[in-house]
């Protein structure tokens, strides 16, 4: 039994040896093939990374039609960014962005309560109306912002978590928390 053991053990020791002599032409083949796999490695952890991340839709594709062309539109409210975040019990939230460019516009709405995303064109078309409405500018106090953007958008009072990013037209940036 010990014989046997050793040869075995020598076999696997003689293959071991074997594979390690390699000439440079096997050794640059092998070096190619351990980087091919180190990149696909690689590739493969992004790609599950951004499946993870992802809420199942094409990040790619919603941002293409999240776009929407503001090019000689006069736009009825006073913001160059409203990014809206609020969060409710049972992990459901109610999202709204929209970010001005010169040309064009990111407009963007999640409502995870009622399972709707509206995006680029139509989320404009119902967003400028509520945001038209609104009377906030940067001097208005954290409360009066927050009740007028929960009246304006039809939203419960029972959030958890209630977060504004504003950009007002003269660059002023605000929060709005609570």
């Amino acid at each position: 039994m010990k014989m046997l053991r050793l040869i075995f053990t020598s076999l696997i020791a003689l293959a071991i040896l074997q594979g390690c002599g390699t000439s440079k032409k096997d050794q640059n083949t092998n070096n190619l093939n351990t980087e091919s796999v180190r990149n696909d490695v690689r590739n493969t952890k992004e790609d599950v990374v951004e499946d993870r991340d992802c809420d199942c839709d094409n990040d790619d594709q919603d941002d293409a039609l999240e776009k929407v062309n503001i090019k000689g539109k006069k736009i009825p409210f006073s913001y160059e960014k409203f990014d809206l975040d609020v969060e409710y019990p049972n992990h459901q939230s109610y999202e709204v962005e929209f970010k001005k460019y010169t040309d064009t516009a990111k407009v963007e709405i999640e409502d995870e309560i009622n399972n709707k995303k509206v995006l680029g064109e139509q989320a404009y078309n119902d967003l400028s109306p509520i945001l038209e409405r609104l009377t906030i500018h940067k001097s208005t106090t954290n409360d009066e912002v927050i009740k007028q953007v929960i009246k304006a958008f039809n939203l419960k009072t029972d959030y958890k978590h209630f977060k504004l990013k504003v950009r007002y037209n003269d660059g002023t940036e605000k929060k709005y928390t609570k």
